[in-house]
């Protein structure tokens, strides 16, 4: 009988340590795993972060922080033509394509240096904000060239946009304790009338951009099949 308690004592006492093994590598691989789980959840979040980085630099304007190029072809052509379809003599919302391109820029940043044209680029930007409205956009095509969509109806003008940013421009910018005078020139294609691609609208406001810096300079100019055929 002793004999016997013994054996069960020593069985007692093994059980219970299995038992306390048991937990201790419960505890342990509770614990990596909730280590792995952060580890995983923070790679996922770089990742994510990465992705938003890169398509943030894909759709985006590293100087002004506009859209570029990319992200208002994508607009016009998927948001706003697609989703408006207008065919020519339908009534409804239209949209116009402003590109403005600055009047000798080259000369104020041999003049002045890249750092001040570059404070006159992202003024520039934040003053085109201030003319958007509901629905438009606005992007930084490249170099001195912007690009605004408008939409306008009865009510509105895309000519008069125009003008109001032709009369700001010609303002006096402050920069680097600098007195600066731009200017710039404006072309303007309406859709549906000049297309109703991005590459339509944005060509035809080009060339018609194109014909205003022909004029004088500080001038707008709406898109005709004249300029088109003087173009040819």
């Amino acid at each position: 009988e002793i004999l016997s308690g013994l054996v069960g004592s020593e069985m007692c006492i093994r059980d219970s340590l299995r038992q306390e093994e048991l937990l201790r590598i419960q505890g342990v691989l509770k614990r990596k795993v909730a280590e792995r789980t952060q580890e995983l959840t923070a790679e996922i979040k770089a990742r994510i972060q990465a992705q938003e980085t890169v398509e943030h630099m894909i759709f985006h304007d590293a100087l002004t922080g506009l859209g570029n190029r990319v992200q208002f072809v994508r607009f016009v052509d998927e948001e706003a033509v697609a989703r408006n379809p207008q065919k020519k003599g339908d009534k409804g919302q239209k949209w116009a394509v402003l590109v403005l391109d600055l009047d000798h820029f080259k000369d104020l940043n041999d003049i002045f240096g890249r750092e001040t044209g570059d404070q006159l680029l992202r003024q520039i930007g934040k003053l085109l904000e201030e003319e958007m409205v509901d629905g438009a956009h606005l992007a930084r095509l490249g170099g001195d060239e912007f690009a605004l969509m408008l939409p306008y109806d009865n009510e509105t003008d895309p000519e008069n946009c125009a003008q109001r940013i032709l009369l700001r421009m010609g303002k006096a910018f402050f920069l680097s304790g600098k007195e600066i005078y731009s200017g710039c020139s404006v072309g303007i294609a309406l859709a549906p009338e000049h297309g109703d691609t991005a590459a339509e609208l944005l060509g035809h406001a080009e060339m018609a951009l194109y014909h205003a810096k022909n004029k004088g300079r500080s001038t707008c100019l709406l898109y005709t099949s004249d300029a088109a055929d003087e173009e040819d």
